[in-house]
């Protein structure tokens, strides 16, 4: 499963194991680049119900691994008290993921085996983070390295049940505010003072991870800009700019070619782009915070090249302050934003 988005889907009543996705293999799965967003489950029955059932639930399942992936406002009611359940009869790894806003008793469920579990975000879901079952009657219990996440009341998020499993809780783990953009299309997207902002794991060497983010950015970056490049934690890399070698972003980012320059610039810089067809087009400033600061284009316009100057101020002519901000081109289809700094 590679850049999917799974979305508002809904199960409930009796027997209702799942209200999003139940993957069920003899073999490995990938789950990589993908939103699991608004997936519903009201059980009646089944109290290892949830809403994503991921997995092999079989005796010969192989290897599980997500990556780059966005779990977000995924609900549970009733007899289901797991937001995901990852059940395999081999090793589980979850990387550079983020978890959020999700309801139900437990965030993740984990079942089994050795769990890798880096540079992921869990922040404001469920009673616990993470629950790890005692299965010592069937013979299987878990051990999980954690490193490098950030995880909302720390260690205490994580529910060892009978205290049967091993849990190594290792180095560069933290719990603080994420301070997610909290607005557009992404509001997952850190902004610039988060704490998960190349705070990942230093080394990615035997991680495999693709090497661009959930929104096809260059996967690791220096967005602190100490001159060193490392891995943020969960799925988007701050500052970071598009990969182009990746032909289904490529297509999209020559077509309407979205530069400014000079960049970084004072007190002003040019934004250029241009539009393949005819249709409405909007060119917009946000700040850090995700907030709008300035309409630079809102109309229709025919097919060509365009040039827009923005002079550093806001919609009521206001200079804005030094910073980081970004320009947002929305036509028809299309939308992509831009980083641009300015510099007083």
């Amino acid at each position: 499963v590679i850049d999917c988005v799974i979305k508002n889907n809904y199960a409930g009543g009796t027997f209702s194991l799942c209200g999003g996705m139940q993957a069920s293999t003899t073999g490995d799965i990938l789950i990589e680049n993908t939103v699991f967003s608004g997936n519903v489950l009201i059980a009646t029955d089944w109290t290892s119900a949830s809403a994503l059932a991921l997995g092999g639930f079989n005796s010969t399942s192989g290897k599980f691994t997500i990556s780059n992936c966005l779990f977000e406002n995924n609900q549970c009611y009733g007899t289901a008290d797991k937001t995901v359940l990852l059940d395999c009869y081999d090793d589980i790894e979850i990387y550079n993921s983020t978890f959020v806003d999700n309801s139900s008793t437990y965030t993740l469920s984990l079942i089994r085996n050795h769990i890798d579990f880096h540079n992921n975000i869990l922040r404001n879901n469920c009673n616990y983070e993470i629950v790890l079952s005692d299965h010592s009657p069937w013979g299987y219990n878990s051990e999980i390295d954690i490193s490098h996440c950030n995880i909302l009341g720390s260690q205490n998020a994580i529910y060892n049940q009978n205290g049967v499993n091993i849990i190594n809780w290792l180095e560069g783990n933290i719990d603080e505010d994420p301070l997610f953009l909290l607005s557009g299309d992404d509001p997952y997207q850190l902004t610039l003072e988060s704490p998960c902002i190349d705070a990942g794991t230093p080394d990615t060497t035997g991680l495999f991870l693709p090497p661009w983010d959930l929104l096809h950015n260059y996967r690791v970056w220096d967005g602190d800009n100490n001159g060193t490049a490392i891995i943020d934690m969960g799925c988007y890399e701050f500052g970071a700019e598009p990969y182009v070698g990746t032909t289904k972003y490529q297509i999209p980012n020559t077509k309407y070619q979205l530069t400014n320059y000079p960049n970084p610039f004072n007190p002003s810089t040019t934004i250029s782009f241009n539009v393949p067809e005819s249709g409405d087009v909007k060119l917009e400033i946000y700040n850090i915070k995700g907030q709008k600061v300035k309409t630079l284009l809102d109309c229709y316009m025919s097919p060509g090249r365009s040039e827009m100057i923005w002079n550093g101020k806001d919609d009521n002519g206001n200079a804005v302050s030094s910073g980081v901000y970004f320009y947002k081109l929305v036509a028809g289809d299309y939308s992509k934003a831009k980083k641009m700094i300015l510099l007083r």
